[in-house]
């Protein structure tokens, strides 16, 4: 960790902040935090399974690291992005499977609740008539596989009313797993986008485990989406790689079993007793997180019990981090955000806690609607955690503005106070509540380096949306960047980074 050298850190209390908050890289990157290396495996005698940090007080923790997950859904993520997914890796020993904290025995909801989907990106619009689909177990005993009516169902629009819509013969309500293939309309259907949305889990595993968890959910091996001939030769448009170059697939969740050799060394997070026992805490309470849509309520609880045995003074506790950004659904995400702040309320009655760390959005922040036509993501979530009677002391969100640092920064600069009180406006709308506290726990100039964000460019952007956002009401803005950092040339047009200071290679 030399970037948080005794000399950096000198040079960052230098800049004269308050208040710190720890931000959670795991859940950008699909992946299980272990926040202490000394826990537990659900399967211990193999070393895999769910894992559970120890909450027991040993030595310190100075660092930690987060695990791949070995049934990853989504080809992108928005850490490194150099995963794939295992629908399309042409691997038919490899599976996808939902994360079981979704399924009704856990929800205690309908079994059509939570219905977990996968969404194939087909690079283009294609003619489409069959679909193929290697179930793992658990497999889904009804489904139905739609295509998108529109351009883009990932990135949507206010003023767009594009749709799902159910293949003619789309329809499976009694599958027995196995291989399928499913011819879904008689002539062909032109699209780009298919989904297939699976509901009524068959509760079956081929793990040698008593882990109700293996049970949960869905798994899927392989997709194969394409055309069939008058002859019978079905033509595959996916592209399946066990890399990065990959037909792009989505997925609703992903399990969080992982083995101990996935380890991810590639990057470090610096342990909490290291950050909470330093100077950088400036002796204030520190905003921390916990994982929730990659990691169990169990190691969630294990980590904040473990803070408060070590009377470490806590603003709160920030569930997940940037959900919406991980394609869930509102309703999703809010009952794994439930099941974890529920557990966290029973822990300690005072803790704060809140989230769900929204990342930027333009305006309004959409999700595919539900039965009654609502769009609204956080509308949505809120909706489902009050019914829920769960915590919400909080709401927190981040902000950056614009994605090509290559344009010229003066156009762009007028449009920073704008933008952030269009997206305060919107989340008002959506319900978010006026009387708890409204925290900005990530801001800057852009998620992508440039030398607008280490230059005056982004500083200006800094003083105007802290400003703006202290006028409207809020209640606290944290700066990411904090740490010192090299200088990269990420979209080839200029050397930049996200930080406030720099750093040389030599550290």
């Amino acid at each position: 960790m030399r970037m948080l050298s005794k000399q950096n850190i000198s040079e960052m209390l230098s800049a004269g902040l308050g208040p710190l908050s720890y931000r959670l890289r795991t859940e950008l990157g699909g992946e299980v935090w272990h926040w202490n290396p000394r826990g537990i495996w659900s399967d211990e005698a193999h070393h895999c399974g769910y894992w559970t940090s120890s909450s027991s007080i040993t030595a310190p923790i100075t660092i930690s690291y987060g695990y791949r997950l070995p049934r990853r859904g989504n080809t992108i993520d928005q850490a490194n992005n150099d995963g794939y997914s295992r629908i399309s890796d042409g691997d038919e020993g490899s599976f996808w499977k939902s994360n079981p904290y979704l399924d009704s025995y856990f929800t205690h909801e309908d079994e059509e609740a939570h219905a977990q989907w996968i969404v194939i990106d087909l690079g283009t619009r294609k003619q489409l008539n069959s679909i193929r689909i290697q179930w793992g177990a658990p497999y889904a005993r009804q489904f139905q596989v739609e295509y998108w009516s529109g351009n883009d169902p990932m990135h949507l629009h206010i003023d767009q009313k594009d749709e799902w819509r159910t293949f003619p013969q789309g329809v499976v309500s009694d599958c027995s797993g196995g291989d399928l293939t499913v011819r879904l309309t008689n002539s062909t259907i032109q699209a780009q986008f298919v989904r297939v949305l699976m509901t009524h889990g068959s509760g079956t595993t081929m793990q040698s485990s008593t882990d109700i968890r293996d049970r949960l959910g869905f798994a899927v091996r392989e997709i194969r989406v394409g055309k069939t001939d008058e002859t019978g030769h079905f033509e595959d448009y996916v592209v399946h790689n066990p890399e990065h170059h990959q037909t792009i697939t989505y997925v609703s969740s992903t399990d969080p079993w992982h083995r101990a050799e996935d380890i991810d060394y590639t990057t470090e997070q610096p342990g909490l007793d290291f950050i909470l026992q330093s100077k950088l805490t400036n002796h204030l309470p520190v905003l921390v997180p916990v994982g929730v849509f990659y990691d169990t309520p169990e190691n969630a609880v294990a980590e904040i019990k473990y803070l408060v045995a070590r009377k470490y003074p806590l603003e709160g506790v920030e569930l997940g981090e940037e959900p919406d950004g991980q394609w869930s659904s509102p309703e999703d995400y809010a009952a794994l955000y439930v099941a974890t702040a529920k557990w966290l309320r029973n822990l300690n009655s005072k803790l704060k806690i809140g989230g769900p760390s929204l990342q930027n959005f333009d305006a309004h922040l959409l999700a595919w609607p539900d039965q009654s036509g609502n769009r609204s993501w956080m509308n949505r979530f809120l909706r489902f955690v009050q019914a829920n009677h769960s915590p919400f002391d909080f709401f927190s969100f981040e902000y950056y503005p614009f994605d090509d640092v290559c344009a010229d920064a003066a156009p762009q600069l007028l449009e920073v106070p704008r933008r952030l009180q269009e997206m305060l406006s919107s989340l008002h709308e959506d319900g978010v509540p006026s009387e708890i506290p409204w925290l900005l726990t990530e801001f800057g100039y852009s998620v992508f380096a440039g030398r607008h964000e280490v230059d005056i460019e982004g500083a200006l952007v800094h003083a105007d949306t802290v400003g703006t956002f202290l006028t409207a009401g809020g209640s606290k803005a944290y700066l990411y960047g904090y740490e010192p950092d090299t200088l990269t040339d990420e979209l080839k047009c200029s050397w930049g980074n996200l930080m406030m200071l720099q750093m040389s290679n030599a550290g």
